[in-house]
C-alpha cells in the first residue's frame, strides 16, 4: 500500500516535537493510573455484592 507512509505521517504528527511528546507521555501515565485503580474498584464492587 503506497499511501501507508503518508497516513502514518498524519497519525503521528500531533506527537512530534517537544510539546507533542510531552503530551504523549502524559497520556501514557494517565492510562497507567486508570489501570491501577480499576482492580481496587472492581474488588470493592464485588465485596458489596457478596
Amino acid at each position: 500500500m503506497k499511501d501507508r507512509p503518508a497516513v502514518l505521517d498524519r497519525l503521528v504528527q500531533p506527537w512530534l516535537g517537544a510539546p507533542g511528546q510531552a503530551a504523549f507521555y502524559r497520556q501514557i501515565a494517565q492510562a497507567g493510573l486508570l489501570q491501577e485503580d480499576a482492580p481496587a474498584e472492581l474488588m470493592a464492587l464485588f465485596q458489596r455484592q457478596h
